[in-house]
Formats: structure tokens, sequence, C-alpha cells
């Protein structure tokens, strides 16, 4: 169940030291490690050419063009043979700095957005492993954003910051070199700048990495408000709330702009007073520099070098706005993305299957063919007459064993608010078994506790006689289907929606499942017939349509344990006295359990279980329930009479 503030998490979060955070992005970088390794070597390289050439153009200037002047005019030509060198190397400097360039950041890219996609693979990977419980928590756009934009801004730390600092520090280190080598007095300004800009970056990492985790935040509300508002338009339009909506979207929409000015405003006064720290260095060095240069204690081509270098030396303190920018919005990213991947897994399989689930799994039928799969009663065949194999679920049981079976079930969702009371029954193999009861009876939280998408908080929910939590989850899925009143189809094609891209599953068995749940003829009106696209949620098909292809998709897997959740709320009459005749074909021999909202639907079914707030309080037949006066009998006097009204 969502919690009333589903926000309320997104803006709190666990603040992570930066240590911490960046040990865990070095972690996805460590597979990489030989690339940046090399991308750093060639950083080496570009920084012992970019420092090299202020030292030439301070030689050409003090050993060949200084003494040329003073020479007299016709003795000039000899210095122009020493120039040309200088500058034939000073070229092929800026052309090895090019070309070096391009093979730095080509393969730093490459690098980054490998690390990239296998931090977004493994943000994938464990959120489809996290419980239902977590997805009621969570809404939709809130993941989408950790998936997309959280991770992007990572990209961008990789490709821009995370490298980039060697380069910066090699610069820093190599032009204070140079300078300290040329004047150590003159060098002095360069360095006495540096604890001013330490202080000035230290305070604004304080405001940015707040407004930052701030913006994230708000970020992740605008996609989930987006992703539900055009989820629902149909509704919104319907009942006419595209004004309430707007207003909605503008409040939040406000807000992150609110949040984007401030984080503006941060950057509008660090960004001048990096460049107000340069322009005043600059200026000290020339009139220290001007100033030797006039006494003679410094030579022209060293104060332009000076110059040169101290541009360099506050490059790198320059781009630290930007720089930060990104190593800011990344490590608020990673802040949320390390928190996300380590949301625990709730539903765990069990570090050894318990013995009496090894030996189910080991005496099922596997790819067993069953005859009575076939509307007809027999197994299909192919145009020779030939047996057409198909997918079938792996059979297990024990003998006198219950299908399934509840023992004293508590659970709720939230603290406080209990769903199930105290709700113990059995389901032999084969049996056809309901459900009923007014909205919030719990009759949907059982469905969803028998393939243990929840975990309960008492006692225990038992298939074929093991507790549910002894079974691996994925054997017991393969046991276990479900149709459920909110059908989801896949963007693809029809057939791809029934089997679900299955190996095992072929055309065949998709067309098999859908004659059987009565849903092939529809589907061939179909232009593409059973390759008719299906756009987002396969809303160009209508309710009925939908759900008949659901019924064929759990047909084509073929369940041992079939759970129907008001899986004919959305059929027409006509399609439902269809689904109804197909329904007794297919559960032979399958243990089908049903939650029903139409009382007609379940009339021939073995048992019938009428709940109340959380606990069974009937258990018969249609017959003898209604015969018993209790609850069963007012539900169904109360649809008789809507439905003859």
């Amino acid at each position: 169940m969502a919690s009333p503030d589903p926000w309320r998490d997104d803006d709190v979060v666990l603040v992570r030291y930066d240590h911490e955070l960046m040990r865990w992005l070095l972690g996805y970088a460590r597979p990489y490690w030989r690339s940046l390794v090399g991308c750093i070597v060639l950083l080496l390289a570009l920084t012992g050419l970019q420092l090299a050439q202020p030292a030439i153009i301070a030689h050409a200037i003090d050993s060949v063009m200084a003494p040329a002047l003073k020479a007299p005019l016709g003795t000039r030509a000899a210095f122009a043979a020493q120039l040309t060198p200088l500058v034939t190397l000073y070229m092929a400097m800026i052309l090895g700095n090019s070309v070096i360039s391009y093979g730095q950041a080509l393969w730093l890219r490459v690098t980054g957005q490998k690390i990239i996609a296998r931090l977004r693979q493994d943000v994938f990977d464990h959120v489809q492993t996290l419980s239902l419980s977590f997805y009621d928590r969570n809404p939709v756009g809130r993941l989408v954003t950790r998936a997309t934009n959280d991770v992007e801004a990572l990209n961008e730390m990789y490709t821009s910051v995370l490298v980039d600092l060697f380069r910066d520090l090699f610069i820093i280190v190599g032009a204070l070199g140079f300078m300290l080598a040329l004047d150590w007095r003159t060098a002095l300004v360069g360095v006495g700048f540096m604890p001013v800009v330490a202080v000035t970056s230290y305070i604004f990492r304080r405001y940015s990495r707040a407004t930052w985790r701030a913006m994230r935040a708000k970020l992740a509300r605008i996609n989930a408000t987006l992703a539900e508002t055009f989820s629902g338009m149909r509704i919104i339009q319907i009942f006419g709330r595209e004004q309430r909506s707007a207003a909605e979207f503008r409040a939040i929409n406000s807000d992150y702009y609110a949040t984007a000015r401030r984080l503006i405003n941060i950057f509008a006064v660090f960004t001048p007073t990096l460049a107000l720290m340069t322009t005043l260095a600059l200026a000290l060095v020339v009139l220290i520099g001007g100033n030797l240069v006039l006494q003679g204690a410094m030579t022209f081509g060293v104060f332009y070098a000076f110059q040169a270098y101290l541009r360099r030396l506050f490059d790198p303190i320059n781009g630290l706005a930007e720089k930060y920018n990104i190593l800011q919005s990344a490590l608020a990213s990673a802040e949320r993305l390390s928190q996300l991947m380590a949301t625990p897994v709730e539903i765990v399989d069990p570090v050894v299957p318990s013995p009496a689930v090894a030996a189910l799994l080991a005496a099922s039928t596997g790819h067993a063919m069953r005859a009575d799969a076939h509307p007809n009663g027999g197994a299909s065949g192919a145009a020779d007459g030939s047996v057409v194999p198909r997918y079938v679920a792996p059979r297990a049981g024990r003998p006198g064993v219950p299908a399934v079976a509840f023992d004293d079930v508590h659970f709720h969702y939230k603290e406080g608010e209990p769903v199930l009371r105290g709700v113990s029954f059995e389901v032999q193999p084969g049996e056809r078994v309901a459900f009923v009861g007014h909205t919030g009876a719990g009759k949907s939280t059982i469905m969803g506790l028998v393939p243990r998408f929840y975990d309960v908080q008492g006692g225990a929910v038992r298939v074929h006689g093991t507790d549910v939590r002894a079974w691996p989850q994925a054997d017991l899925r393969a046991h276990v289907g479900s149709v459920m009143q909110d059908v989801f189809l896949f963007a693809g094609d029809v057939a791809e929606n029934i089997s679900l891209g299955h190996p095992d599953i072929d055309r065949a068995a998709v067309v098999r499942a859908a004659e059987i749940v009565g849903a092939d003829a529809f589907i061939r009106r179909l232009p593409g017939g059973y390759d008719e696209p299906v756009v987002e949620r396969g809303m160009t098909l209508s309710a009925g349509q939908r759900q008949l292809i659901s019924f064929a998709r759990a047909m084509a897997f073929d369940p041992e344990i079939l759970i129907l959740d008001e899986a004919t709320a959305s059929i027409d009459s006509e399609t439902e006295e269809a689904l109804q005749h197909a329904m007794h074909v297919v559960s032979r021999g399958r243990t089908t359990i049903i939650v029903a909202h139409r009382l007609s639907t379940v009339q021939d079914v073995d048992r019938i279980h009428v709940m109340h707030k959380g606990r069974i309080v009937e258990v018969g037949r249609h017959a003898d329930l209604l015969a018993a006066g209790g609850l069963y009998r007012r539900l169904w006097e109360l649809q008789f009479e809507a439905s003859r009204g």
C-alpha cells in the first residue's frame, strides 16, 4: 500500500560522506582501471606538452628575439634562422597536443559509457529483485528518474571530472614548479591565492550540494507526476480535471524552478569570485614582474612565461565552478542511487531449498504433454496429424497434501492496519474455489500471498505442504499463474504478449492458448493478426480483448495453480459466457482460485469462501450458502436487485 505522503521518503535522504560515495563510485570504475590509467598517462603527456609551450616562447624571446633587436639590421637574418626550429617545435607540440587530446577524449568517453552501462544494468537488475511492497511505496516516475537522470549525471562525472582532476593536478603542480624555477618571489603571488580559493570552494560546496540534493528530489516528483498524469489522461479529460491537474503541476514546477534559481544564484556568486581572484593575481604579477623587468632583474621572456603559467595555474581553478557543478550533481545522484542499491531485498530465496521442495521439483513432469489442455479434450496436432509439442509448466504435488493451504495467516501492508486476521483454509489439487466479499475484505491480498509477492507477518502459506518461504521464487511462480483485473500489456505484438518471449512457447502454443480462451477469433480479425502491434498498455484494444489476451497468456504458461483475481470484471456478458466454457475445460486437473465480484461466475465452484474484514466468515457451495441466509445471501440479493434494476 502506498504511504499517505509518497514523497516523504524521497525528500528525506540518508546523507553520506563524500569519501563513502566516491568509494562506491570508484567501485564501478575499478574493472576499467587499465583504461583509466591509460587516459591519465595521456593526460600526463598532454600536460607536459602544454607546460613546455610557454618555456619555448620565453626562450625564443630572450635568446633570439631580444638579442636580434639589439643587433644591427644587417645581422638579424641569422637570428631568424635560429627562430625557425623553435617555431617548428612549437607547432609540433600543438599538433601532438591535438592528436593526443582526440585519442584521450575518445578513450575516456567510451570507458565512461561502459561504466554507466554497467551501473544502469545493476540498477535495473536490483530493482527487479525488490518486492511489490517497494513499488507500493515508490512512484514509478521516481524510479525512472533514478535510472535515467541520476545515472546520466554520473556519466558526466566519470568523463568530465574524475580523470580531468588528474590533468588539473598535473597542470597546477607543473605550473607552480616552472614559476618557482623562474622566480620564486613572483611565484608566491599564485601560491598566496590558494587558501582563498580553498575557502571559497568549501563554502560553495556546502550550499551547492544541498541545493542539488533538493533539485534531484523535485525532479523525481515532476517525473512521477508526469507519468501518473499521462497514464490517467482518459480519466482527467472525462471528469474535466485539466485545470486542476495544470494547477497541481504548476505548483510542482514552480517549486523546482525556485530551487534551480537558488542554484543559479550560488553559481552567480562563485564563478565571478574565482574570476576576480584570477584578475587580481594577474594584476599583481604585472605589477611585481613589470618592476623587476624595469629594474633588469627579470627578462621579458621570463615575464611572459610567468603570465602564461599563472593563467594555466588559474584555468583549472576557474574551471572549478563547472567541475563543482558536475561533481555536486553527481554526488547528489550517487547519494540516491547508492541508497536505492542498498534497499534490501525483502523477499529472498532460501539458501538451500527444503528437502520437500527439492523432492517436489525432482518429481515434476517437466514438459510432458497434457491431453486435457485442448478445448476438445485431446492434444492438438499439426496439419499432418502429428502431435505439436508445447510448453507445459512442471507439475508437482504429493497425494493427500493440499495444493494451497493458509494456516492462521496474519498480514498487514502498514503496521497497525491488519488486512488478514487469522485466515485458514485448504485447497486440494484440482479443486476450484472462490473468495467473495465486500471491497477491502482481503480477497486480493490472499491472491498475492500464494506466489509470495509479500511475506506474511504471522502464520504460514503453504504450496504442496511446504511453506512458500522454503521455495525458490522462480520455481514457486512457475507453478502459479495469475490473471488480474488490471491487465498489463507490453509494447510489441499480440503473440509476444501471450508468450512473453518464453523460448519454449512457440507460435503453435500461442495460437492454441488463444483458442482455449476464445481469443483466437478476435485476434485473427485484427489487421496484423497475431503480429498486430500492441501500443502502450494495449490501449487500442477493448478491455475485454485485453482480458482475453491475459487469459491466453496464463494458458500458454499452463500453470498448475491458476489465480483469477476479478478476472471477468471487465468482460461483457457474451465474452463471459465463452470464457466460462473455456475455463471449465482448462481447469481440468488444475487447482483454480478465484476472486469474484460477479457471484454468478462462481456458482459451480467446489467451494466458496466468504470474507469480511480480513476473516473467512462462511464456507460452502453456492446453494448451501444461499440457504444459510448469511452474508453470502445478502451479497447475492444485492447483486440480483442491482442487475434486475
